[in-house]
C-alpha cells in the first residue's frame, strides 16, 4: 500500500470518531491542554535558548540575530500566552504510521482519513469563519534545530531588510511598522514548533486562534441568544478542555486507511455505501488496509 502522495494529509482517529467526523463533516479542534505533547506552544522559547547557546556548527545563526532574538522574542511569547487561546486539528503526511496507529487510533483499531491538502485548505479559508476567532492558519511543523533556525533566520532577515530600507530612505514604512510585522511573524510560527521527539509524525496542523479578552462573556451571550457556540467544552480524563469544530466538504476526502487491527473489511459493501451516502467519492484506490503487521 502506498500513501506517498504529497497532496494527501491524514487524520488518525478511532473508528467511532471517524464515523462522527465523516457523518457531520467536521473535525474537532482541540485545546493544547488536551494534546499529548506537554510542551505544546512552549517549544519556541526552548528552541531559541538552544540556538542562542550554540556559537558554531549545527543550528548556527548570526550573533547579531541571537542578541536580537534574546531580547525581542520572550516578551512577545509571554504576552501571546496570556492573550490568546489556540485550537489545533492535527494531520500527518504519513498515512500508515504504526506509532500513530497506536497513539491516536484506538491502538490501531481505528482509521486514518486522507484529505487533499490544497482542497481542504481552500475550503477552510472560505467556510470556517468563527465569530470569536482572530484567525485560522495551516502550518507544517518544524522539529529539528536546523528547521527551527531556518524559521528564525527568515524572520530576522526580513526585519533587518526592512530596517535597512528605512535607514536608506528606500521605504516610507517606519521602524514601528517593521517591528509590528516582526511580532506578527513570530506569533505565526509559535504553533508550528514541535519537540524533535515527535518528528516521525510529520505533522501538518490547522490552527485557530481566539482572543481571551471577553471570551467567556461572549460565549455566555451566544448561549443566551441560542446561537451555536464558537467554543465548546468537554470532560476528558478528569480534565475540562475547550474545543471548536473545523468544517470540511466531503469532496476533499480522498483516502480511507483502515488500521492494522481495525475490524472493518476494506471490501465491505456497507462501508462503501456509508462513504458514498455522506458525499465521499469512492473508487478503487479510496479504501485500503494498513500494511503494518501489528496485533
Amino acid at each position: 500500500m502506498s500513501t506517498e502522495n504529497s497532496d494527501i494529509i491524514y487524520h488518525y482517529t478511532s473508528a467511532e470518531a471517524a464515523y462522527f467526523i465523516l457523518s457531520s463533516q467536521q473535525i474537532r479542534m482541540s485545546s493544547p491542554e488536551a494534546l499529548n505533547d506537554s510542551k505544546e506552544l512552549k517549544v519556541l522559547s526552548e528552541a531559541l535558548a538552544e540556538i542562542v547557546s550554540r556559537s558554531k556548527g549545527e543550528g548556527h545563526i548570526r550573533e547579531t540575530d541571537k542578541r536580537f532574538f534574546s531580547y525581542q522574542i520572550p516578551p512577545i511569547v509571554e504576552a501571546d500566552e496570556k492573550e490568546h487561546l489556540y485550537h489545533i486539528a492535527s494531520f500527518s503526511k504519513q498515512g500508515d504510521s504504526l506509532s500513530q496507529w497506536r497513539s491516536y487510533s484506538d491502538d490501531a483499531r481505528g482509521i486514518a482519513i486522507g484529505f487533499d491538502k490544497h482542497e481542504l485548505w481552500n475550503y477552510i479559508k472560505e467556510n470556517n469563519s468563527n465569530p470569536l476567532s482572530n484567525s485560522i492558519d495551516i502550518h507544517e511543523c518544524a522539529y529539528t534545530l536546523e528547521e527551527k533556525s531556518k524559521v528564525f533566520k527568515e524572520i530576522s532577515d526580513s526585519f533587518l531588510i526592512d530596517l535597512f530600507k528605512w535607514q536608506n530612505s528606500l521605504t516610507t514604512a517606519s521602524p514601528q511598522t517593521s517591528h509590528r510585522t516582526f511580532e506578527s511573524d513570530i506569533l505565526k510560527v509559535i504553533p508550528k514548533m514541535k519537540t524533535e521527539a515527535f518528528k516521525e509524525e510529520e505533522e501538518i496542523r490547522v490552527v485557530r486562534k481566539f482572543s481571551k479578552n471577553n471570551l467567556s462573556t461572549n460565549l455566555r451571550e451566544e448561549k443566551d441568544n441560542q446561537q451555536s457556540p464558537s467554543v465548546e467544552f468537554k470532560l476528558s480524563n478528569g480534565a475540562i478542555t475547550s474545543f471548536s469544530n473545523l468544517k470540511f466538504d466531503p469532496s476533499v476526502v480522498k483516502r480511507i486507511i483502515l488500521g492494522p487491527k481495525c475490524p472493518i473489511d476494506k471490501d465491505s459493501t456497507d462501508l462503501k455505501m456509508f462513504l458514498e451516502s455522506v458525499g465521499v467519492e469512492v473508487n478503487d484506490d479510496t479504501i485500503d488496509k494498513s500494511a503494518a503487521s501489528y496485533r
